[in-house]
């Protein structure tokens, strides 16, 4: 994504801000930058990326890390709607809509409080890629059919059963163990 802000046509027009770092201290940051940045993506939620350690930017990530109150932690995700800017969440909070996207939908019906991606960045959201999302969800087992669910059964049961009905313990392979020699 580029990192300058696209040009506004208007008060009503809104920014996604992804504030990262082109510097991460660890792995993990890295990670869970590279992480919220496949989640916009693969939802096809236009975002605009800010690298907290360009010099050029420097008041603007600060103004965003005042905003937040997380000073030097990365990533930041930020909604900008014409002057007004408000702090959407870290990584923890991208991660947890994420996650609540993948509840079954009756429960989400019945908590309309719970926050998914589609909730909080509808606005963002071509009308095309909802529908599309909505149909790659991952099913919940009760839509799954009978013979599915029992191949998905077997496979994530330490038993089996015998020709004749009988259970029988599947071996699982321990690792080897390095003993100080």
């Amino acid at each position: 994504m580029p990192d300058a802000a696209p040009p506004s046509t208007g008060q009503d027009e809104a920014t996604v801000i992804l504030l990262c770092t082109s510097v991460p201290s660890s792995t993990i940051i890295d990670g869970n930058q590279t992480f919220v940045r496949q989640v916009f993506t693969g939802r096809k939620i236009p975002y605009v990326e800010i690298d907290g350690m360009d010099a050029t930017r420097k008041d603007e990530r600060n103004a965003l890390f005042a905003l937040s109150t997380l000073r030097g932690k990365y990533p930041q995700v930020f909604v900008r709607r014409g002057a007004e800017t408000t702090f959407v969440g870290d990584f923890d909070k991208i991660n947890e809509l994420n996650d609540c996207e993948q509840l079954p939908e009756e429960i989400l019906t019945a908590n309309p409080q719970i926050e998914t991606i589609s909730k909080v960045f509808a606005p963002f959201l071509a009308p095309s890629s909802t529908t599309a999302d909505e149909s790659s969800r991952v099913r919940p087992l009760r839509e799954l059919s009978e013979d599915l669910k029992e191949q998905l059964h077997r496979s994530r049961s330490c038993e089996e059963r015998a020709p004749c009905g009988d259970v029988v313990r599947k071996r699982r392979r321990t690792p080897a163990r390095m003993v100080p020699g």
